[in-house]
């Protein structure tokens, strides 16, 4: 089993949680474990754009798998959010970028691989974030490639958005078993 310490850009927002966090890399660099930082970027919980900008792109700068999508790779880089994603890449970090009906691009050095998403009737906007982290760490966790762990973690956060509810929408490995044999990226 494989293990992983994930940081959030909303812990990042204030002290003393920005300072833990900062702790928590230091330690999880000297004991050789990944860190994930999911950006999830939340304005009312910043003082400022500037601030967010500051914190977050040099936490990604940092980490061993930045993830974001499309707009927070945007506000992060000041507009050139692809640019960025590719250079955390070639810089050695694993970089997910997720650019929502889009699927997710996975960069590393100077390749990218495109994972598509599976389409279903969204039942609301919120949850899939979580769902697709969620699944994509279990997936790496026990062994499964990148590539295998995006395509489970599209599937879960597919699952998650046609589901009333955010916990409670959360799928186990069974249900993602069992939607993934029934389902093709890209169809319903």
């Amino acid at each position: 089993m494989i293990f992983f310490i994930i940081i959030t850009g909303t812990a990042l927002s204030r002290e003393p949680s920005r300072s833990a966090c900062d702790r928590l890399l230091s330690r999880a660099r000297a004991a050789s474990c990944p860190v994930i930082l999911d950006v999830d970027y939340r304005p009312q919980a910043w003082a400022s754009l500037d601030e967010a900008r500051q914190v977050l792109s040099a936490m990604a700068g940092k980490v061993d798998m930045p993830v974001a999508n499309d707009e927070e790779f945007d506000i992060i880089s000041g507009g050139r959010g692809r640019d960025l994603a590719g250079e955390l890449a070639v810089n050695g970090a694993l970089t997910l970028y997720k650019m929502g009906e889009g699927g997710c691009d996975i960069l590393t050095g100077d390749a990218a691989t495109h994972i598509g998403i599976f389409r279903v009737e969204a039942l609301k906007p919120f949850g899939s974030g979580d769902a697709f982290l969620g699944t994509i760490t279990a997936a790496l966790a026990t062994g499964a490639g990148i590539e295998d762990a995006v395509t489970r973690g599209a599937a879960g956060a597919a699952i998650a958005v046609s589901r009333r509810g955010c916990a409670t929408a959360m799928p186990n490995g069974a249900e993602i078993d069992e939607f993934m044999s029934s389902r093709m990226i890209g169809g319903k």
